[in-house]
């Protein structure tokens, strides 16, 4: 299963699950969520959080001058610990979890959030551990400290 480490990028994931989630809505039966009134305010919550989570990520790594893209080991030259990443070391995949949890909500549809929990598993093997295997090597003892103080996900 190495060989799809680091393979597609987390938006792609991303795109695929939505993919799924509409499918499985259209093709199989629907099993609702039961959100009812409240799936509005709901998934604009969601929408908006996961976007602030992932953006807040993003913004912090543009100030540290480091890589946003994990497959840019070279070009990854500092831990980020600061801010947001005192909450979660990976808040961009935490933003589109998020996102993909709206969708789910949108869709009303129970079946939809098993793609969510697969969007987790996924992120977590195929990505989140190469980058943390990578940066355990370029950060030592800096970068387990730091896994000690915070969660993966939240």
């Amino acid at each position: 299963m190495k060989s799809l480490e680091l393979k597609i990028k987390p938006p792609i994931v991303a795109v695929i699950a939505v993919i799924i989630m509409f499918g499985l809505d259209y093709w199989l039966p629907r099993e609702t969520l039961g959100v009812g009134e409240y799936r509005l305010g709901m998934v604009l919550g969601l929408v908006l959080i996961g976007g602030m989570l992932a953006m807040t990520g993003v913004k912090k790594f543009i100030q540290a001058e480091t890589t946003i893209h994990p497959d840019l080991k070279h070009a990854t030259n500092t831990l980020v610990t600061d801010g947001i990443y005192r909450i979660s070391r990976n808040p961009m995949y935490l933003g589109i979890l998020l996102n993909l949890l709206a969708i789910s909500v949108w869709l009303n549809n129970w079946l939809t959030t098993g793609i969510c929990i697969a969007f987790v598993w996924y992120i977590t093997q195929f990505q989140i551990k190469p980058e943390e295997r990578f940066l355990r090597q370029k950060f030592g003892k800096k970068y387990a400290d730091y896994c000690q103080k915070v969660r993966r996900w939240l």
